[in-house]
Formats: structure tokens, C-alpha cells, sequence
């Protein structure tokens, strides 16, 4: 995942913001900012400008993720995109294009909602019965969740997991544009 992000920044366009998440096992209550930064607007005559702006981006980022381990006794990808929301609710609201790149395997494993269940996932209605459940406002923001691996999990339950997401972000007025084991960001398109 630390090799996918270097991936997704080296290749952010001039005027973008960019903030990295930890997910950790309390995502919005104790934020853990790995980073944040902004490109520049004017990419250079040649591009020289946007090329220095995203090589000291893989430069910081390298640097902040050196050290990173798994430390963290669950997983709150719920409380990330709250934190998410606040994030781009910050940006101004003419921006062409809200991407939320999710690097995980999406497996939500708290007490409101374990998504790592051997019972299997649940439904997404059941959502609205746990405190703090409801969907995050995340309009028009395109989402792209990579490295969802499914690792010792079978087909089925990476599928429902899959179908579980989709409707969370369907709710939340976001697109899920990929849902891929994968760590290769596909080109992202500014909505129409």
C-alpha cells in the first residue's frame, strides 16, 4: 500500500490537494495525518513545475512512510471517511474533480460494524441501526478503493463485500469508480 501511494501522488495533476489517511482503529476520533499538501496551479511551460511539485511529494511521502508499521488493533475505514468528508468540505466547492483513493481491503473491523464476520457481510441496511452508522456525505466525489485483497477470505464474501461498499458510497453520493485487488490507480476523469 506504501508502494501504491508513491504510485497515486507521482501522478496528481497541478492544482490538487492532496491528504493521506492512516486508517487506523480510530480514524476520525484520533486523526493520524500522514501527510497533506497542495500542487500548484501552474504546471510549468514544460511541465518543469508539476514534475518538481510531485517529486517533493514522493519525497515527503517516502520519508513520512519509512517508519510506518501495522500497529493498530482495528480497522475504522468508517471513521477515515468521515474524516474524508471534513477534508474535502475544506476544499473549495468548484473544484472539477474530488477523488477519494482508499488503499485497503476494506474490511471495516470495528464494534459497530465487523466486516471481517466469518458470518459473512452484512447488509448494508443494517447500517442505519448502529450508532454513528448512516453513510457520509461524500457528493459527487469519485472513489477508488485499491488492494482490496480478500486474503483468506473466498470469492463470495470479496464480492458482498464489494456490493456492500458500492451501495455505502451509492448513499453517500459518491461514485465507486473501482473496486480492484489491485494497486493501479486507472485514469481518473473530471466529472462531467
Amino acid at each position: 500500500n506504501v508502494d501504491g501511494v508513491t504510485r497515486v501522488i507521482a501522478q496528481v495533476p497541478a492544482s490538487t490537494h492532496v491528504s493521506i489517511i492512516g486508517i487506523t482503529d480510530r480514524s476520525f476520533a484520533q486523526p493520524y495525518i500522514l501527510l497533506s499538501a497542495t500542487v500548484p496551479d501552474d504546471p510549468g511551460y514544460f511541465g518543469e513545475r508539476l514534475s518538481v511539485a510531485r517529486t517533493a511529494l514522493v519525497r515527503a511521502w517516502k520519508l513520512r512512510s519509512a517508519k510506518l508499521q501495522p500497529s493498530f488493533s482495528s480497522t475504522d475505514i468508517l471513521g477515515a471517511l468521515l474524516l474524508a468528508s471534513q477534508i474535502f468540505d475544506q476544499r473549495p466547492s468548484n473544484e472539477d474533480l474530488k477523488a477519494l483513493v482508499i488503499l485497503s481491503d476494506m474490511q471495516n473491523h470495528t464494534r459497530e460494524l465487523n466486516l471481517e464476520s466469518r458470518s459473512g457481510v452484512p447488509a448494508l441496511s443494517s447500517l442505519a441501526t448502529a450508532p454513528d452508522g448512516v453513510p457520509v456525505k461524500l457528493p459527487h466525489v469519485q472513489v477508488y478503493a485499491l488492494g482490496v485483497d480478500g486474503a483468506g477470505k473466498t470469492a463470495a464474501h470479496w464480492q458482498a463485500l464489494e456490493q456492500f461498499w458500492r451501495g455505502y458510497f451509492s448513499q453517500s453520493g459518491a461514485a465507486l469508480d473501482a473496486f480492484s485487488a489491485l494497486r493501479e490507480l486507472p485514469a481518473i476523469q473530471a466529472a462531467q
